[in-house]
């Protein structure tokens, strides 16, 4: 059989092509000889079917690789894949030794890569496309793979490198080379009213309309950092911690918004000791919601404290005794953790137990003050907090609607006033947290649906950039180009850097020419090797081991 025209897909049977596979008389190889001396094409009769598929030609350079390609569309039962896989492997060997062999893992890919067909943020973006979970996940790769953070990022690296150029010539052919003379730079007419590189300044304007050209995009690159981390966010998951004291019904929202049985729950106070993950989805967001064991105060110690010594003398643990174990003292240490570390924290307490829920919430976050625990600063923009007053099925006075709480005027983490009414208690936090309240039971589902919505509210609030309308296919701009990964955050922060350095020595002019241009040559760098411009291969050498084979 022959090949299907190039670009068009054709439906073929495809047959096992071992020599003698059924009979020995088909002798013609398909491959190398698809039809016989009287062009008659050859009879597969005897030969084994593989399967009926779809088969598609991609001539160089109009395919994913930049190569001649051909895709095989078969049905994806296991029988067929690894028949066509093995009869695939049979063509590498006599009599057809055709150079065919199992791609590596990535290996599509890295030669898409090496032909130029996709440039290193692409070839992240398609990674991210691939393991993508959920909608908002899938819409910013698609939104990084389409080109928009590379041309960003080259963007700059061009016009540092038109500066660096200019500096350059100066460097080899001293003062008659002018720094103000380029055309980019002196259309830009607010610079050109507040210098003029003609002065007699002894060299000290050397770099003319340059130099706040390049303050201008060093600001642009700050700005461009200082979005709290949601493309990194959104793309590794939101993290969602619920903390409180034991028994509170912890497990029990999880297994809720899990829809599973995720955690344990029983009516025995301290049965989650140790972190339960699970990840689910909320409006479109990947979110990695963490039940914790419960905290409570060891009377023998300050919670506030590290790990009590007495802590390794009490093996078992008592729900009932006034100390606490050694496994139960590192629940807690991790519980608190898990709050320092997430960017939306729920809280929950007891209805019937209010006061004793907000000393330990009051407690979890005055301990994120303590030096054995670890923080993230990124997590620290804008994190959320929501209130949780949880079994509200159990009070003999029906519980007030949800409310949202201000966090003014407090002195503490939390505080509480009594309500004669509904027999609880009003709760605020300060510092960085923006708190509402929820009343709800997670034995009836009341309230629970109102948290839910509130929950997904605040996770795409973390997300979220005011470029939700953008298009795949919109304009460039910085607010759309999004950092996604440490990888770039780093590299841009070192350019940002060497820029700071360089408007320092620019002022010193031709005396630190040299050096100021070494600045922008770094810069120009770091950029370079966001994209792949520059020295990338032991980034290279990790991400294509992340692709499956068949990328």
């Amino acid at each position: 059989t022959t090949l299907p025209k190039p670009r068009l897909s054709s439906l073929r049977t495809i047959y096992d092509p071992s020599p003698f596979s059924t009979s020995p008389k088909v002798t013609v190889n398909p491959l190398t000889n698809p039809t016989s001396s009287n062009n008659s094409p050859p009879t597969y009769s005897n030969r084994n079917p593989l399967d009926s598929s779809l088969l598609l030609l991609f001539q160089a350079p109009k395919s994913f690789t930049g190569e001649d390609c051909v895709e095989i569309h078969a049905h994806g039962s296991r029988a067929v894949v690894n028949d066509i896989l093995a009869s695939l492997s049979i063509l590498s060997r006599p009599p057809y030794n055709l150079p065919i062999r199992p791609a590596e893992r990535g290996e599509f890919t890295q030669r898409a890569y090496g032909s130029g067909k996709l440039g290193l943020v692409e070839v992240e973006a398609l990674a991210d496309l691939i393991v993508a979970d959920t909608a908002k996940q899938r819409l910013q790769a698609l939104r990084q793979l389409d080109g928009r953070l590379s041309l960003l990022y080259e963007g700059w690296r061009t016009d540092l490198v038109k500066g660096l150029a200019h500096a350059e010539a100066v460097i080899d052919f001293g003062d008659d080379e002018d720094l103000a003379g380029d055309e980019d730079y002196d259309n830009n007419d607010e610079y050109d009213d507040n210098i003029d590189p003609y002065d007699d300044d002894g060299g000290m304007g050397v770099w003319g309309t340059i130099r706040p050209h390049i303050m201008d995009l060093r600001i642009r690159m700050e700005h461009h950092l200082s979005d709290a981390n949601r493309g990194e966010i959104l793309r590794d998951g939101v993290k969602v911690a619920i903390v409180g004291p034991p028994n509170a019904g912890k497990s029990s929202l999880l297994n809720l918004l899990a829809n599973r049985e995720a955690a344990i729950v029983s009516p025995i106070a301290g049965t989650t000791r140790d972190v339960i993950e699970v990840t689910l989805d909320l409006g479109g967001v990947r979110c990695i919601v963490s039940d914790t064991a419960g905290v409570r105060e060891d009377k023998s110690h300050n919670i506030n404290d590290t790990v009590p010594d007495n802590s390794k003398k009490n093996k078992h643990y008592d729900p009932d005794s006034g100390t606490i174990d050694v496994i139960e003292a590192e629940g807690i240490k991790r519980a608190i953790q898990v709050a320092a570390d997430a960017h939306v924290i729920v809280g929950m307490v007891d209805a019937t137990d209010g006061n004793n829920g907000l000393d330990v919430l009051n407690d979890i976050l005055q301990f994120k003050q303590n030096d054995s625990i670890k923080h993230n600063n990124n997590n620290g923009h804008n994190k959320q907090f929501l209130f949780i007053r949880n079994k509200i099925d159990l009070l003999r006075t029906p519980p007030t609607e949800s409310t949202s709480s201000s966090n003014d005027n407090n002195d503490g983490p939390c505080s509480h006033t009594q309500s004669n009414q509904s027999n609880h208690e009003s709760i605020s936090i300060v510092g960085k947290y923006n708190m509402e309240e929820f009343h709800l039971s997670c034995e009836t589902n009341a309230g629970v649906d109102p948290f839910i919505e509130a929950l997904t509210q605040k996770v795409l609030a973390r997300v979220s950039g005011g470029d939700e309308e953008v298009q795949i296919h919109g304009s460039v701009d910085d607010d759309s180009a999004v950092i996604t990964r440490t990888r770039h955050r780093n590299h841009v922060e070192l350019a940002v850097e060497a820029l700071k350095r360089f408007e320092v020595l620019s002022l010193e002019g031709f005396m630190a020419l040299d050096m100021a241009a070494e600045e922008l040559r770094l810069a120009a760098s770091e950029l370079g090797r966001i994209t792949g411009a520059v020295d990338v291969e032991d980034v290279l050498d990790v991400l294509f081991k992340d692709f499956c084979i068949g990328k």
